[in-house]
């Protein structure tokens, strides 16, 4: 009885044959997840004109003043002018250019109308003090106007001021533990107020440098790895700097010990708590937390070290892959833009979802409810409650959301997927551009927008049932937070070995996904029979696949942390030679330009994570069909074969035989293997 043939087997098996791949001859796979896909937006419009009757998107957009009144409508003043600290307001005519003296007089107070709970509480009305203190009026005050809010400059300054009159109001009632109002939240819209001040004035720098300088270090990167002399040197770099980034973090930490534990110091345990009570003191669970981190991140860097060094062939066919895929970048150069097109695609996307999520939320039904502003005084606010089908429609937004976000991901992978491995299968692979890239872009539209469909359908599911419990979890959390009984201890470990489960599953179900796609791409398959061949690929070669991918990982994280420290740091000194006077804080700036840096070197890094990826399942697929060696692998890859000693076979690489380049490389790896033998693939 013959031995059935693996999925992998029979997917490849044409590969000996004389067509081209990947496979030319394509049908259009899963479609009734892509018919799926289509109804779920026809389900979003449907909620939108479900909503739109009932939704007063003048409720939810224009300001409403304490009274309930729209600011800006029916002939109303136009801007909210806040009232309390509680975020109550009164329509205005326009937002104060200035703050009011001290102290002010009744005229220099921004009011509600009647003065409700001063009358109420029988105050006297001609005392500012007073009013401010039964949270009718504040101070004028120096603001900008934002959607028709008056948003003030300096929200510490006007809390000052008012605390000033409420606790003068508090002495002359005999109040005498008197609690002001200058929280933390007080002190977090100041400095929102002067970050959004420094972002808006720093703009063209933070954009060029955070979004353009990326770019620029991000082609550095890809040059280094395209260069055969330095490819090695970049990758053996980036991943020796880790276990480094881990010793210096134990050093970092391991000095704050010390400062802990030296008598001298500001910080010790014993200077916080007094002589002979160091025992009980704050810094004393501080100095052991630092002493055992800094074991941690020590003992981690070791072991980074160690398993650099047992995986160092691992490492060798990395460089190769990553050189291949750096090869087949600067041959398709459009493929480093094509995050940039995904993030386009996803924008487009979430304007009309941001609309649709608007209408629905100006459906709910504004409630009054309490909060206590002062020590005894209380003011009342507006909060909004909707009704059972607008709570259903906001989980199905957010699952719509999920489902698009991982659908534009999984389309990206699929037309990466099939520019790699027309590049690694073409007969002359110098006569590949952009022009190509473009063509492959149409071919996974056309053919397998419904395999993205289904991919990414499975893993939304896993996301918003994640999402719910959470949801449920933070409920508990409050309903339960002063509770100690065992039942409710139970079900909040019973929560999150859920979401530790469900986290898991999320990640083996992308990581299988990535390599359906992948295998979508070369072979044409629907999304069930790819996650099948994927998986028998990576069954066959689990060694090769799980340490490649943990180096690849590792090294594209520090490329990326590079890339990040690179730009921050240039973004630091542009800024301080331009803004350096003009700026609240340039480090906040910086941060922002980070967090742009990593967007895009997580755009380059994806292309280049597909790219390995793809190559090296080519490569087994080529194995598998044509014996030991295949024969279309690239020099790059040929030569890491024969330099571990492989029995590698010669026809048929076309790339070979047209490429001068090629030839000398590749006898350049046969003289370096001289004299040896061994087996073909070593992954350790």
């Amino acid at each position: 009885m013959a031995v059935p043939d693996s999925p992998a087997r029979k997917a490849s098996r044409a590969l000996s044959s004389d067509a081209e791949w990947p496979v030319k001859s394509r049908r259009c796979t899963d479609l009734l997840a892509l018919l799926l896909l289509t109804l779920s937006f026809a389900a979003m419009t449907t909620l939108y004109v479900l909503a739109l009757p009932n939704s007063s998107l003048t409720t939810l957009f224009s300001p409403q003043s304490f009274g309930g009144v729209s600011c800006g409508v029916d002939g109303n003043p136009a801007f909210l002018g806040y009232t309390d600290l509680a975020g109550n307001g009164e329509c205005i005519a326009a937002c104060p250019t200035a703050d009011a003296p001290v102290p002010p007089a009744v005229a220099d107070l921004v009011c509600k109308t009647g003065y409700p709970n001063t009358v109420a509480a029988g105050a006297d009305t001609s005392n500012p003090a007073m009013l401010v203190f039964y949270g009718d009026c504040l101070p004028e005050y120096t603001s900008v106007d934002f959607l028709s809010r008056c948003i003030p400059t300096s929200p510490l300054a006007l809390s000052a001021v008012t605390d000033g009159l409420a606790s003068s109001a508090a002495t002359s009632l005999g109040i005498a533990t008197f609690q002001n109002s200058t929280l933390d939240l007080t002190s977090t819209m100041d400095y929102m107020a002067q970050f959004s001040n420094d972002l808006y004035h720093s703009l063209p720098v933070t954009f060029g440098i955070g979004i353009g300088g990326a770019f620029v270090l991000g082609f550095v990167f890809l040059l280094l790895f395209r260069v055969p002399a330095l490819a090695s040197i970049t990758t053996w770099s980036l991943l020796l700097s880790f276990p480094l980034m881990l010793g210096a973090l134990g050093y970092f930490f391991y000095s704050l010990d010390l400062d802990y534990s030296d008598p001298n110091s500001a910080t010790s345990a014993v200077t916080e708590a007094g002589a002979g009570d160091a025992a009980d003191a704050p810094g004393q669970w501080q100095e052991t937390a630092c002493f055992v981190t800094a074991i941690v991140l020590w003992v981690l860097a070791g072991l980074s070290f160690c398993f650099l060094i047992f995986v160092r062939k691992s490492v060798a066919l990395s460089i190769q892959c990553t050189r291949v895929t750096a090869r087949t970048i600067t041959t398709m150069p459009g493929m480093t833009l094509y995050p940039v097109v995904q993030l386009i695609g996803f924008l487009l996307f979430l304007g009309p979802w941001t609309y649709y999520l608007f209408v629905i939320a100006a459906t709910g039904e504004a409630k009054q409810a309490q909060a206590q502003l002062f020590n005894s005084v209380v003011v009342t606010y507006t909060y909004y409650e909707y009704t059972s089908l607008s709570i259903y429609s906001f989980w199905f937004m957010l699952f719509e959301l999920f489902w698009v976000y991982n659908f534009i991901c999984a389309v990206g992978t699929i037309t990466l997927a099939l520019a790699f491995s027309t590049w690694y299968f073409a007969p002359d692979r110098s006569k590949l551009g952009s022009l190509a890239f473009a063509r492959m872009t149409f071919t996974g539209a056309r053919y397998h927008l419904g395999t993205a469909a289904f991919g990414s359908l499975v893993i939304a599911i896993v996301q918003i049932i994640r999402a719910m419990l959470a949801y449920t979890q933070a409920k508990l959390e409050a309903m339960t937070r002063s509770s100690t009984d065992f039942v409710t201890r139970l079900a909040k470990a019973l929560m999150c070995c859920c979401q530790c489960c469900l986290c898991c599953l999320e990640k083996v179900l992308k990581f299988i996904s990535s390599n359906a796609y992948t295998h979508t791409a070369i072979f044409g398959t629907a999304f069930i029979p790819s996650c099948k061949t994927a998986w028998s690929v990576i069954a066959n070669n689990i060694v090769t696949i799980a340490t490649l991918g943990v180096v690849n990982n590792i090294t594209m994280f520090v490329t990326k942390l590079w890339i990040v420290g690179g730009t921050a740091l240039a973004g630091f000194y542009t800024l301080k030679y331009y803004y350096e006077t003009s700026l609240f804080s340039i480090y906040g700036i910086c941060i922002v330009i980070g967090f742009l840096a990593w967007g895009v070197a997580e755009s380059i890094t994806e292309v280049f994570e597909c790219g390995t990826r793809t190559v090296l399942l080519c490569y087994f697929a080529d194995v598998e069909a044509n014996g030991t060696g295949g024969s279309h692998c690239p020099r790059e890859l040929r030569i890491f074969y024969e330099q571990a000693g492989g029995d590698h076979t010669d026809g048929g690489d076309s790339d070979v035989a047209s490429s001068e380049e090629d030839k000398v490389e590749v006898e350049k790896g046969r003289r370096g293997m001289r004299g040896t033998r061994g087996t073909r693939v070593i992954t350790h």
